[in-house]
């Protein structure tokens, strides 16, 4: 256990710092694990309410010795969001059975087409993004300076026309020392209009020095002080109003009297344009906070958020504070994702270590194929460009009394990717790759891929900037580097790169929540001299996530028996899964300017502006689909219904992201979680659109099989598919079709199997890791088991983790020291002894190991 502080000696980290000796046959082994920090920051702003309650039952015996299993225990993050969840939970159901007994709601909710799980589920988010931006001192930022010098006082004094003459006298007084001083009174007397006027004359105090209890010191204001209901009076004009109109630069917000800034992106809009001002729910007080009732007892939704530290940190699995991040948070929402009501239990989340090495391999695999370097030095690059970095740059000499980066010097990055002495340089050749690879989860739950897969595509980029920057001198250097920050990286990822559907609107919500906070994140402010590199002088507006996350049913593009999407080159899908023909000059035009609306709309931030390209852009897609339902009368009522859903009940791929097909043939990497559903639990009408659509539905199916097959639509011809699934279709039934698929397309690469170590704590089914290429390089040889014909995938890799945890130790080995085996099935299984009388065939690592298995329909 370890302090830790920068300098700041009124903020510190208390930390657990634990490293793993290995031993082999009796001797300690050299190889160290990579020492992993869990931290609790603490200090003056920070809440210690965690700390203090995990921590003390552990220090306050002296006697006693703890042990590194109790220690670990009291640094557990996961013990944290367990905790934060299940008050988390409380809390949303508290709010969503009051909104379900509020005539009022229920009126406006039925009126606008959203229910009380959403309109909660939504209201919760808002105010804990509200905690994040807090943290990072934007909320409240006050807008009149105590104290003026007498140059900046004449500014304000002598700007044109009479007002600024009028004013500044009546608010700031001179004093003796020559400065002039805000009078409190004066200010608060002043009109709406005037003060607003105020504010335009002199500049406000810096982003970032708003109080970082902003949400509580506007409760006590807005309920203890003037007695007004909270969620009525503050936070539905603050959401609507504050953070959701730009108001300029200054950003002055008169009904708090200070700044609030301009946010824009879609998370402060009213849902489905409910009429906020004309409607008062009347949220009770208490439900946020019950402070002076139940004092240190007080379970209000603020109360319970002041308690945590919520950090902007994106932690990777080696270090992680023990806080609410914005990872963690998606944990927390996507246990919501499923609760419903008192008896949900809700749904379960991908551990991090698991997302990180997905995602990781992926672009492995994108980025070998793209550029025939070898996966092996791909992966170096991939995995420990970071450290490569951090050494490679040091290499340099003096010349003429200056650090000169040495070319003679060897560097630690492979060859295949920068050599000065065999003159290779494909920097930019992976650079291009990572800013254009397409990425797209169809079931995207809380937004753990997109998240990763953007951390993943940025990392790598800003350490191809370090490279890039080598050899040249200061001021290209810094030119270089301001060009290339990481938030514009992340902006242009984002909108570029990172696609996602689901059927939940929480969902939806949550992913898009998660990536506006990940732009905060590198959102640097400072003062408008000191701009450098990634910052600003305020906070910037988030982008429209409307085209790149949508809501619908990702596995249907039909409706009413009729398929809306059809061939036609202007989409760039003359595949096998769809027939039938489109006028292609008419769709090729309608397509490009689907695109350029869709680009324009992501950055757009007037609401009118935005609501007309919203519009635009959906009566192009209208144009396509109505074509495709014959253009009755009761189709088009019907779907114009449909559309007006907050879950549409189809995802047209190549029309909503045309982008996408018509210039990348599909995308590069289809990655996620698939929901792990069996048939008996839907309408048999969707289960059969679910078997006509999918040539691999079969039987009893269970819908986590059909993601697979729909990654290998949506991909391109050298496409990446990258899922953790159930992998009970490897010996059920109804997995027949599914295993004939991967057989024939011949697409495995790697299957990572845990055995019986249940990834997810709330789910029953066990899962394995599946790493798909599309394309057609994994060649089989045939192997002989019981003198049955079995084919044998020569170019692909079993591991099985045996681990009983996923320590984060598994994720730091490579392949060659993971085992290489495979998740046993006997070939004696009563399963497959069934009705076995002609040849067969399936795919084995050895004798009586088979992983698929079929019977030849012949």
């Amino acid at each position: 256990v370890a302090f830790f502080t920068s300098g700041d000696t009124k903020k510190w980290r208390f930390s657990l710092v634990r490293i793993d000796y290995e031993f082999s046959n009796g001797k300690l082994s050299e190889k160290l694990t990579p020492a992993k920090r869990y931290s609790y920051l603490v200090g003056k702003d920070e809440p210690c309410h965690t700390a203090m309650e995990r921590l003390f039952p552990i220090f306050e015996d002296d006697s006693v010795n703890p042990s590194l299993d109790r220690l670990e225990e009291a640094f557990s993050v996961e013990a944290v969001t367990n905790d934060f969840f299940r008050q988390y939970r409380e809390k949303y159901l508290e709010l969503k059975e009051y909104l379900e007994l509020n005539p009022q709601f229920v009126k406006e909710a039925n009126e606008k087409g959203f229910d009380s799980e959403q309109f909660a589920k939504k209201l919760m988010g808002q105010i804990v993004f509200l905690y994040f931006i807090q943290k990072k001192g934007w909320l409240g930022v006050e807008a009149f300076p105590k104290m003026l010098t007498e140059k900046i006082y004449k500014n304000a004094f002598f700007k044109s026309g009479a007002k600024p003459k009028q004013i500044m006298p009546y608010v700031y007084k001179k004093y003796s020392d020559g400065n002039y001083y805000l009078d409190q009174k004066a200010l608060m007397s002043l009109s709406e209009e005037d003060e607003t006027f105020l504010s335009t004359l002199i500049k406000g105090n810096a982003w970032g020095t708003g109080p970082k209890d902003f949400m509580k010191r506007s409760f006590d204001d807005v309920v203890k002080k003037q007695g007004k209901n909270y969620f009525d009076d503050f936070l539905e004009p603050l959401f609507y109003t504050g953070l959701n109109e730009n108001r300029g630069d200054n950003a002055f917000y008169p009904p708090s009297h200070r700044r609030i800034p301009f946010l824009n992106g879609g998370l402060f809009e009213e849902m489905d344009g409910y009429d906020w001002k004309n409607n008062n729910f009347e949220i009770p007080n208490e439900l946020f906070s019950n402070e002076a009732e139940k004092d240190r007892e007080a379970d209000g939704i603020l109360d319970i958020f002041n308690r945590y530290n919520f950090t902007m940190a994106e932690d990777e699995p080696m270090e992680r504070e023990v806080a609410i991040d914005p990872e963690m948070l998606g944990k927390v929402f996507e246990n919501l994702l499923d609760v419903k009501d008192r008896k949900s239990k809700g749904a379960f989340y991908t551990p991090r270590e698991i997302v990180h090495y997905m995602c990781q391999e992926s672009i492995i695999n994108y980025l070998a194929s793209k550029t025939n370097i070898s996966e092996s030095d791909i992966r170096k690059f991939v995995l420990y460009g970071e450290y490569f970095k951090d050494e490679d740059i040091q290499k340099t000499t003096d010349v003429d009394g200056k650090k000169v980066f040495d070319k003679t010097k060897k560097l630690e990055i492979p060859e295949s990717i920068l050599s000065f002495e065999h003159n290779v340089n494909r920097l930019k050749e992976i650079d291009d790759l990572l800013a254009n690879v397409k990425v797209v989860d169809p079931a995207v739950g809380s937004g753990a891929f997109p998240l990763g897969m953007l951390n993943e595509i940025v990392k790598a980029r800003n350490t191809l900037t370090s490279y890039m920057a080598i050899e040249k001198n200061s001021r290209q250097r810094k030119d270089l580097y301001v060009e290339r920050n990481p938030y514009r990286f992340k902006r242009e990822t984002i909108r570029d790169c990172i696609f996602a559907c689901d059927i939940e609107p929480s969902a939806v919500d949550i992913t898009k929540l998660r990536l506006w906070l990940s732009l905060v994140i590198d959102d640097q402010i400072m003062e408008i001299d000191d701009v450098i590199m990634d910052s600003s002088t305020k906070p910037r507006e988030l982008p429209n996530l409307d085209c790149n996350i949508i809501c619908g049913n990702s596995l249907l593009d039909e409706f009413m028996g009729e398929k809306l999407i059809t061939k036609s080159s202007a989409l760039n899908n003359l595949g096998e899964y769809y027939q039938g023909t489109l006028y292609d000059d008419s769709v090729y035009q309608t397509i490009n300017e689907i695109i350029a609306l869709q680009r324009k709309l992501y950055d757009e931030k007037d609401h009118v502006e935005k609501n007309s390209l919203k519009r635009q852009i959906q009566e192009r897609y209208d144009n396509i689909i109505l074509e495709q339902l014959k253009g009755t009368d009761k189709a088009e009522d019907n779907y114009y219904q449909a559309i007006q859903k907050p879950s549409r009940p189809f995802i047209l791929w190549q029309l909503y992201f045309p982008r996408v097909f018509k210039e990348n043939g599909g995308f590069d990497i289809v990655i996620g979680n698939p929901p792990y559903v069996r048939v008996q639990t839907l309408e048999h009408s969707l289960v059969d659109k679910y078997k006509k659509r999918f040539s691999t539905a079969w039987k009893r199916i269970d819908i986590s099989t059909l993601f697979f097959e729909l990654g290998y639509i949506i991909s391109n011809e050298n496409g990446i598919i990258c899922y953790i699934s159930s992998n009970q279709f490897i010996t059920t039934e109804y997995g027949r079709l599914i295993r004939k698929f991967f057989l024939e397309k011949k697409i495995i690469k790697r299957i990572v199997d845990f055995g019986s170590l249940k990834v997810f704590n709330n789910a029953m089914t066990y899962v394995s890791i599946f790493l798909l290429e599309k394309r057609n390089n994994n060649t089989f040889g045939y192997y002989q088991v019981n003198n049955l014909p079995f084919v044998t995938p020569n170019n692909s890799d079993f591991v099985v983790i045996k681990n009983d945890s996923l320590s984060d130790d598994v994720w730091s080995l490579g392949n060659t020291e993971i085992e290489s085996v495979l998740h046993k099935i006997k070939i004696n299984s009563q399963f497959f002894l069934k009705d076995i009388a002609k040849p067969s065939y399936g795919i084995v690592t050895g004798k009586d190991e088979i992983l698929m298995f079929d019977i030849k329909d012949d």
